[in-house]
């Protein structure tokens, strides 16, 4: 999911991070949700894009924060909602991430197919 409202990039997938590791001293964090809570208290590095993320398997859900998506060197995040409902998330010259809305809402990236170049 890409979302304008959390507060971090969280991942629960194994296939799609490397270099697990024990969190940065501070970098160590709680999510809490309507859910309830769920600590977070290590890192990664993500495959999809050149991003450290929090990872917990247990998690719920793969979430990208919208706003570390928009910090990262040569993303570039656009939309057209007048063609369709969706985010294109682009990095370097030619790969694209097409994020689809869903019935709720929320955008969601199939993670199980590649990025396309454009």
């Amino acid at each position: 999911l890409i979302d304008t409202y959390s507060t971090d990039t969280v991942i629960n997938n194994l296939y799609f991070v490397q270099n697990i590791r024990k969190c940065r001293k501070g970098k160590k964090m709680r999510l809490i949700t309507n859910n309830g809570h769920m600590n977070f208290f290590e890192e990664a590095d993500f495959l999809l894009l050149p991003t450290t993320v929090h990872f917990n398997k247990d998690y719920i859900a793969n979430v990208l924060y919208f706003k570390k998506l928009l910090e990262i060197p040569r993303v570039l995040i656009t939309t057209d909602t007048r063609v369709e409902r969706a985010f294109f998330v682009q990095f370097g010259e030619n790969e694209v991430m097409k994020f689809n809305s869903c019935s709720d809402g929320l955008y969601f990236f199939d993670m199980f197919k590649k990025k396309r170049t454009v």
